[in-house]
């Protein structure tokens, strides 16, 4: 803010000025995990006991509502401990709010999961409402999702106004969901297998590998490189994609790598704040920018309906202890996230998530004509954004993804789509910064 900002501020409200003085505003961390606290129990069924406490009151005091509650539902484990503990609370205390679930049916869905909706509504009786987006036959279901800032509409957005409008008409004002248990419970897994090769225990690493590759062989190898790659020194890594043609990403423009130097800039190693990499790895998902763009657009999203989100598994005296167990209670427990699993049994209604390979009621989309048409939806839904976007984006690096896609490669899949959010992002923003036509051609040419 200018001085004519500050001088505003105090004409409206002279007994508040120094509250906005210039020399007074600063930024301040409220809120400040201690990497040094290390929960001890005598069992690891007290671990489980004081997570479903905290639980409990996370999702207690986020139900405060004079009105209906809506629930984003997956039919994961995340956000059926939500529902679940809320109608456990209702039925406590009949003078809580009524709930409303919603959920979306978007490229597949688990046969675990849709059962695991199925025993909520057989006990708790919660009404759930499915909205259907997925891509059938290379076209949309609902050409109503087609809006980039959204996420994709057709394979695992959830943050699209038009999922959260059944809650609304129910007269909801706010929306509960499960966002945040993956970053803290289910990253911390991960944690626990770089632990495991740091302390040499080959043995117990190859049976968790192997555990977690038997319910996704494609993750296995994922594991296998992100573990090797910890080993490297940074200044190694380096040295390994620049002889590899890969130190600088595929899709910035070739012109704007060699201006910036990026191709000579060796990355820094990201600090290290908490003793295990269990915890460190919950902590890097929890503060990463792709989550608070997450949280940016699930709340953009619900404030379009005049709804309030609001997220137990990110209430801060649950983060704090979940960080303060043990890695190996956590790796006691089991993988996928069986540590709240087992913390919420006695809440969740049916068994434990399996450890079988998924099925899906609804096949993933990755044929070769649902991912031809999702590559052209990306294309056009990048095209209202060139005008920024070529500033940073190469036009011949982001037809080689586009391409790669079509023919089947997935791990173009993330970057284009993080580049139609950062597209969005930034003509939002800068709105005001957009060319000409004419520029933009000349630019491209």
């Amino acid at each position: 803010p200018d001085a004519t900002f500050f001088e505003g501020i105090k004409q409206l409200r002279p007994a508040h000025a120094l509250l906005v003085d210039r020399d007074r505003l600063r930024l301040e961390r409220y809120w400040k995990v201690d990497p040094s606290v290390v929960a001890r129990y005598a069992r690891d069924e007290d671990y489980f006991e004081r997570f479903r406490e905290l639980f409990r009151e996370a999702v207690r005091c986020r139900l405060r509502s004079h009105v209906p509650v809506g629930v984003l539902l997956s039919g994961g484990i995340d956000s059926t401990s939500v529902t679940a503990m809320a109608e456990t609370l209702r039925q406590e205390r009949p003078d809580q709010p009524s709930l409303f679930a919603v959920t979306v049916l978007s490229g597949g869905f688990a046969r675990e999961d849709h059962e695991a909706i199925q025993r909520l509504t057989a006990r708790f009786g919660t009404p759930v409402h499915v909205v259907h987006a997925q891509a059938t036959q290379g076209s949309l279901a609902s050409e109503e999702f087609s809006d980039p800032r959204y996420g994709a509409p057709a394979f695992g957005a959830l943050t699209h106004p038009k999922v959260f409008e059944p809650l609304a008409s129910q007269g909801c004002r706010v929306l509960l969901s499960g966002l945040g248990a993956d970053h803290l419970v289910g990253m911390a897994e991960l944690g626990v297998l770089k632990d495991l090769w740091r302390r040499r225990r080959f043995i117990t690493l190859a049976g968790e590998i192997r555990t977690m590759a038997h319910k996704d062989a494609r993750i296995e190898r994922s594991i296998l490189l992100q573990l090797l790659q910890q080993q490297i020194p940074s200044r190694a890594r380096w040295l390994i994609k620049t002889l590899l043609g890969r130190a600088v990403p595929e899709w910035i423009d070739s012109r704007l790598a060699t201006r910036l130097g990026l191709g000579r800039r060796i990355p820094a190693p990201l600090p290290v704040r908490f003793p295990t990499a269990c915890q460190e790895e919950s902590f890097r998902a929890l503060t990463r920018p792709e989550t608070a763009l997450e949280l940016n657009l699930m709340d953009a999203a619900a404030a379009a309906l005049r709804m309030e989100g609001r997220h137990p598994y990110l209430d801060r005296r649950l983060i704090e202890f979940f960080l303060s167990v043990p890695a190996e209670v956590k790796q006691r427990a089991g993988c996928f996230k069986l540590f709240s699993q087992r913390a919420l049994s006695s809440v969740v209604p049916g068994p434990f998530r399996t450890q079988e390979p998924e099925q899906y009621l609804v096949p993933i989309a990755d044929d070769p004509q649902s991912l031809a048409f999702e590559a052209e939806w990306i294309e056009q839904a990048l095209e209202p954004s060139a005008s920024l976007l070529v500033r940073y984006v190469g036009a011949h690096q982001l037809q080689r993804l586009l391409r790669a896609l079509r023919h089947g490669r997935l791990t173009a899949r993330t970057p284009l789509w993080k580049l139609v959010q950062l597209a969005w992002w930034m003509e939002d923003f800068f709105a005001a910064a957009v060319p000409t036509r004419g520029q933009i051609l000349e630019t491209v040419s």
